[in-house]
């Protein structure tokens, strides 16, 4: 790929050698509102998951 006509590849890359998830990174402010929107007005549930992965809980917005 070529990262001069997509920027966004040097992210994705670097947050990948730093170790982290590639879909973690916030790469659009939008749709992170409109997530964090339907999270909040309780129309969307998100999973809570611990750092070791033992326990989920799954938490309502609202």
């Amino acid at each position: 790929m070529d990262h001069r006509r997509f920027p966004q590849l040097s992210r994705f890359a670097a947050h990948v050698a730093a170790g982290r998830h590639p879909a973690l990174l916030d790469t659009c402010g939008k749709l992170a509102g409109s997530i964090a929107d339907a999270v909040r007005d309780g129309s969307l549930a998100v999973a809570d998951v611990s750092r070791d992965g033992s326990t989920v809980e799954v938490v309502r917005g609202g």
